[in-house]
């Protein structure tokens, strides 16, 4: 937890400078302008919150292999490979392990079901 806090305090610290950056260009803005960074910051900080929160629960590995949904096969462990993943919070860079279904060929990038975004499978 002491490394994901001294990541998440040094990309606070970014964001932090960035804004103060920001007024220093902008002297008169406008609401809407002010609101954009804003939310440009927030949205990038929520992001890289998500992504070490994904990578955080990565790292311990499962006992048990997942089954494959479609046939119930025991997946096979295929290493780990870095996606891009659409969440709620926008769209994240996570590594993660992979999973490959050897019976129907196909494959699940945890961490499974999404919730929120119609219950499809993060692959």
């Amino acid at each position: 937890q002491e490394e994901v806090r001294a990541e998440l305090m040094a990309e606070a610290g970014e964001v932090v400078d960035e804004l103060l950056a920001w007024q220093d260009k902008h002297r008169a803005p406008t609401l809407t302008e002010m609101e954009d960074i804003v939310l440009a910051l927030r949205e990038r900080m929520g992001r890289r919150m998500l992504e070490l929160t994904m990578q955080d629960q990565e790292a311990v590995k499962p006992e048990v292999a997942p089954r494959c949904e479609s046939c119930g096969e025991v997946m096979t462990y295929k290493g780990q490979k870095k996606r891009g993943v659409g969440t709620r919070a926008g769209g994240v860079a996570v590594e993660r392990g992979h999973y490959y279904c050897p019976r129907c060929a196909s494959g699940v990038f945890p961490p499974g079901p999404a919730v929120g975004n119609g219950g499809g499978v993060l692959e």
